[in-house]
């Protein structure tokens, strides 16, 4: 059982705030974030006035701490309204957005983020793998049986950009009087050579990504990543905060039927797989462009989608084989209906 919603939930703190380069001036405030749904402070007070416009023109990089210690960094952020008072009688109030942000460090720019080992998990990736530890046993004895669980083994994906790539399988339990829950998972790990630039392993999570999407037909998103820092002096996990157009229905079970292909299709070759996307994606970027927009992108036309799916085909054609995947001739003939 895979409880994915989960990732659409958000976590409220109150804490005290204030602008990087600026930690003279701290406002108190509440935020409310989610792994996939950005963040949003509620601040007393504000940090630029009525007719402020560098506030718009910077994008500064707002750090806080939560009553509970929770170092939070939101970075690129934005207004997203605020009241002042008049006359007197009461101070100011205001609300910042931010769309990318880090939870359990700070840092003054999303570059200087440092990363040795990061974890994804993904929509529809233990769907994928049909790989599940659970046995269960029916005693020949009525109304006997024995549950058994035993983690499935880490499947090596091979080599990436930045380090190498791996499927790790867990599940939790949650035993309760008349129901016994057993929660499976799986996350895309990757292990880094040397640490790495959140920039460069976030290359590395798209590639992953563009594997699964292509494999379930269906939009494949990174609705939780935890890294590793080891400039972090307690070593203590991060927490990425991330804005993504997730919805209820992008996290539906589906099952391996409905793929177009599952990863025992391809198990025994998953590296090689893995290998070809590394090394040509860069080069097959704008047919990729092309063909997954149809899948991430519902609002197009029958026409419109056909015509991309064309024009992706030809692309990959023309780079990786040579020459017109359809000529003029079989194109005219195929365009009258034949």
């Amino acid at each position: 059982m895979t409880e994915t919603n989960q990732h659409l939930q958000s976590t409220c703190a109150k804490g005290r705030w204030w602008l990087a380069g600026h930690p003279d001036h701290v406002l108190p405030g509440e935020i409310t974030y989610g792994t996939c749904s950005g963040a949003e402070v509620h601040l007393f007070g504000s940090f630029y006035g009525p007719s402020d416009q560098s506030f718009l023109k910077s994008r500064p990089t707002l750090l806080g701490v939560t009553v509970k210690g929770e170092r939070i960094t939101l970075f690129n952020c934005m207004p997203a309204g605020a009241t002042f008072h008049i006359g007197g009688g009461g101070g100011a109030s205001s609300v910042i957005k931010s769309c990318f942000g880090i939870v359990g460090s700070h840092y003054d720019t999303p570059d200087s983020i440092c990363i040795s080992r990061i974890k994804v998990a993904f929509n529809g990736l233990f769907e994928w793998t049909a790989t599940s530890g659970v046995k269960l046993d029916i005693q020949e004895e009525p109304g006997k049986f024995q549950l058994s669980y035993q983690s499935p083994s880490i499947l090596s994906l091979g080599s990436f950009h930045t380090g190498k790539g791996s499927l790790e399988f867990t599940a939790t339990l949650d035993p309760n009087v008349g129901l016994h829950r057993i929660s499976e998972s799986c996350v895309f790990v990757l292990d880094c050579d040397n640490a790495s630039s959140y920039a460069k392993i976030e290359d590395d999570i798209q590639t992953f990504q563009l594997l699964l999407t292509l494999a379930t037909q269906r939009p494949a998103y990174a609705l939780q990543i935890i890294g590793r820092d080891p400039t972090v002096s307690d070593n203590k996990d991060l927490i990425f905060i991330r804005k993504l157009g997730v919805t209820e229905k992008d996290l539906e079970r589906q099952h391996t039927l409905q793929m177009l292909f599952c990863l025992e299709d391809i198990r025994e070759d998953i590296q090689n797989f893995i290998r070809n996307l590394v090394e040509k994606r860069n080069q097959l970027r704008p047919c990729f462009d092309l063909y997954f927009s149809t899948v991430y992108d519902n609002s197009h036309s029958p026409r419109v989608d056909v015509l991309l799916l064309a024009q992706a085909l030809e692309g990959i054609h023309r780079i990786t084989v040579g020459g017109r995947y359809v000529d003029d001739k079989i194109w005219r003939f195929a365009k009258l209906g034949g």
